[in-house]
């Protein structure tokens, strides 16, 4: 009898179990649907504009799924909302209304100066012009605050009353001790005109910041620059050579001097001098090599496919085909339509972050901040596929073409991911580039890769792995030296 009862409680515990089981089965079913229907609700909202509903949406899902960097996007969102409503009241002249807007995004872009332009336009208003004692006296408070930015800003339209100048190169001085590089170069630039002294930091700190090329790849073509400043390149590999219809003279660059950084396009090539001029051969269709002549103040240059940029000493760029309105510039990047990125780490027309490097061609390619690789744009076709770079670590530079994209790491090793479908076909040569070591520098035109090791040795990585006269130069120009 006992043992009857004992069977049967415990098979009532097992039926009890059971139950309770199902019953929570059911219960964390029911909530990951719930979630769901929440999550999707809030990408809706979120899609439709409505970013603050959005947001407490998303917070209310806590970790679930991807919602942390939607949360990021729609607080970025609500604060660009909040920033260009101060911006249209200040545009109405209601500066009363955008202080208190402005004060509420705690620093968000330049939030801090437009509420001290504010207030200013508000005692101008009381009390009609500022002297330039009150403007000066305004910006050594914000210099003695920490708000470099803003000092700069407000010193810079003194047009050099008093010592303003001295106190933005001062300025300038301890924004390049923070680590603002960017800024520094940019606050010395705005007394170039008036300081050879602050030109040249300018241009120096601009060197640390785009790591000036000094060996390109070319159409078919290697272009060198060697330490003495002056420039050597190879014979384009076309079929008739000289008489070729696709040679156009890119290669003649023996009289150049004082460069420092070359980039090579299509058919052209482009130095950058010492002084901040700028030369070009080649093909000068659209004006890209007779038109750069004119430029000056120029830290950076690009050889694109369609013409020749210039980064300019300001964070601005010229053009040799056009005008663009790119500010905050800090690289421009692609063969055929070149995107801009920025000092904070955004790239012109995508939604990317914490950029440190940038290729655009056939698709873009991206190097974070934490080393690791992002790409869209590229096409699956009969001849190409679409990059897989989400292996990629600890990279530092990429470029890429049709046919590749190739990687720098942090420490001196190439990686390689061949585009072509015909990849059996690049087999030896993906074996060879992936034993370098030591490369501090990387290029790559169609299917020739070009390298630079730290003790001036110049690489090369074509598909049959012939070298041309390039693997014998010396003394070529390493980055920053």
């Amino acid at each position: 009898m006992k043992k009857s009862l004992v069977l049967l409680a415990l098979v009532l515990c097992i039926s009890i179990s059971v139950f309770l089981w199902g019953c929570n089965s059911n219960d964390v079913s029911n909530d990951v649907s719930t979630k769901d229907v929440d999550y999707e609700a809030a990408v809706a909202l979120m899609n439709e504009g409505k970013y603050e509903e959005a947001l407490k949406a998303f917070e209310a899902l806590e970790y679930y799924k991807d919602i942390v960097s939607y949360i990021e996007k729609c607080n970025t969102a609500i604060l660009d909302g909040k920033y260009n409503e101060a911006l249209a009241l200040m545009g109405e002249k209601k500066y009363a209304d955008a202080i208190l807007v402005l004060e509420k995004l705690d620093g968000y872009k330049d939030s801090v100066a437009k509420i001290a332009e504010c207030n200013a336009a508000i005692r101008d208003a009381e009390t009609g012009e500022r002297t330039p004692e009150e403007k000066y006296s305004d910006a050594v408070t914000l210099m003695n605050g920490g708000k470099y930015i803003e000092a700069v800003e407000i010193f810079d339209s003194l047009n050099g009353y008093s010592d303003s100048n001295d106190k933005i190169a001062a300025v300038a001085q301890l924004l390049y001790n923070k680590g603002e590089k960017y800024w520094a170069a940019t606050s010395y630039a705005k007394i170039a005109d008036v300081s050879k002294d602050a030109w040249q930091k300018s241009m120096n700190i601009w060197g640390e910041i785009t790591e000036r090329k000094t060996l390109a790849a070319g159409w078919n073509y290697i272009v060198g620059l060697k330490a003495d400043g002056t420039v050597v390149a190879t014979l384009p590999e076309f079929l008739g050579g000289t008489a070729s219809e696709y040679y156009h003279g890119q290669d003649q660059v023996s009289g150049w001097t004082d460069i420092i950084a070359v980039s090579a396009g299509w058919n052209h090539t482009v130095g950058l001098k010492a002084d901040g001029t700028v030369v070009a051969v080649g093909n000068d269709e659209n004006g890209k090599c007779s038109k750069v002549s004119t430029w000056k103040d120029i830290v950076a240059v690009f050889a694109s496919t369609s013409g020749t940029y210039g980064l300019k000493m300001d964070g601005t760029v010229v053009i040799t085909n056009g005008s663009t309105s790119y500010e905050n510039v800090v690289q421009i990047a692609g063969k055929y339509s070149p995107k801009a990125r920025m000092y904070d780490g955004k790239v012109s027309g995508l939604n990317w972050t914490d950029i440190v490097d940038l290729s655009s061609g056939s698709g873009t390619v991206a190097v974070k901040k934490d080393g690791t690789v992002v790409w869209t744009d590229f096409t699956d076709s009969e001849d190409y596929r679409v990059p897989d770079l989400s292996s990629w670590k600890d990279v530092v530079d990429v470029e890429h073409t049709w046919y590749m994209v190739i990687g720098l790491t942090s420490d001196g090793r190439v990686l390689i991911d061949v585009l072509d479908k015909h990849i059996e076909a690049y087999d030896t040569m993906i074996n060879y580039v992936e034993s370098w070591r030591n490369v501090v520098s990387i290029s790559v035109e169609t299917e020739d890769i070009v390298a630079l090791t730290s003790d001036g040795k110049v690489l090369e990585g074509k598909l049959y792995l012939q070298t041309s006269e390039a693997s014998s130069w010396t003394d070529i120009k390493l980055p920053l030296d």
